[in-house]
């Protein structure tokens, strides 16, 4: 008898890499930075918590915490609003 079974839809149905994409332009558009789509798809298939490691030493952002809540609200609406 079946109990659970578990359906990964990420890139099956839903590619969450184009709306994480456009979350992190619009956050680093909205502190100043020229930041453009493709250069987040370098970070394609890495962890949410790596990007926020890198992304902070490279743009020189001291309070990774904050920036993490902050990306993942901007997610959360583009995936309330585009998903």
């Amino acid at each position: 008898m079946i109990k659970n079974i578990i359906f990964d839809f990420d890139g099956v149905i839903v590619d969450s890499e184009i709306l994480a994409s456009k979350a992190f332009t619009k956050y680093f558009n909205n502190i100043g930075f020229s930041f453009k789509e493709d250069y987040f798809y370098k970070f394609a298939g890495k962890k949410t918590v790596d990007v926020i490691d890198q992304l902070s030493e490279k743009f020189n952002i001291k309070d990774k915490n904050k920036f993490f809540e902050e990306i993942f609200y901007i997610v959360s609406n583009i995936y309330l609003n585009d998903l």
